[in-house]
């Protein structure tokens, strides 16, 4: 763990995407339990999440922040202390969750397709099928 100020300490910062497909990006860090402690994720200088909400109760918590990812480019982590800079993490995100979705899952337009044309082949038998039947 790194030194905030006396009796104050921080661990690594964890900062990564999680989340199905990866649609999240989250940013934890444990400290020591000290209200001076404070963490933010931006993207081009402009704040997106920021607290200092702490889980768990032992004598370090868990600072985590959690955002979802909208677009790409660079996010950063910062973390805090006494309103000081104390630790900074980076991430670039080439491409948001929703491409990526879209690139593995393609619409299945050949299944619609096929769907729609079952319908329509089992209604036309049924319909000539009855029009036999009553000219009978």
């Amino acid at each position: 763990m790194s030194r905030a100020a006396a009796n104050d300490y921080f661990d690594q910062i964890l900062f990564h995407t999680t989340g199905l497909n990866n649609s999240l990006l989250q940013c934890k860090v444990n400290v020591s339990r000290h209200p001076g402690f404070h963490l933010s994720i931006s993207q081009s200088g402009q704040i997106l999440n920021s607290s200092s909400e702490q889980i768990n109760a032992s004598r370090y918590v868990t600072l985590l922040q959690t955002i979802t990812l909208r677009s790409p480019g660079t996010y950063q982590c910062s973390l805090h202390f006494n309103g000081e800079l104390t630790g900074i993490v980076l991430l670039y995100i080439e491409t948001t969750s929703q491409a990526a979705i879209s690139e593995m899952y393609p619409e299945p337009w050949f299944l619609y397709g096929g769907l729609i044309l079952v319908q329509v082949s089992f209604l036309s038998v049924l319909t000539i099928e009855m029009l036999r039947r009553s000219h009978c």
